[in-house]
């Protein structure tokens, strides 16, 4: 039986799942506050991918807990 491993493809090594100490905190702020993934991975300047993956991690380890809209939050919208 052949298996398809994740993240193994050439297509993959443009996705760094490296985040600094102070982009993990803000993520978590941000995933606090409500806000989309997408808003937050703008924030981070980062992609979408390394954002929902860094929020998988997170929650396997305890650091974040499920909320209202899961991984879509519920801020939509950047402030002004």
């Amino acid at each position: 039986m052949s298996k398809y491993v994740l993240f193994t493809q050439d297509e993959h090594e443009s996705i760094d799942f490296s985040f600094s100490k102070a982009k993990v905190e803000k993520f978590i702020e941000l995933w606090n506050e409500g806000y989309s993934i997408v808003i937050i991975a703008r924030v981070l300047q980062r992609k979408q991918i390394e954002v929902t993956m860094l929020a998988m991690d997170l929650d396997i380890v305890g650091k974040i807990h499920p909320r209202p809209g899961g991984i879509f939050g519920t801020i939509k919208k950047e402030a002004s």
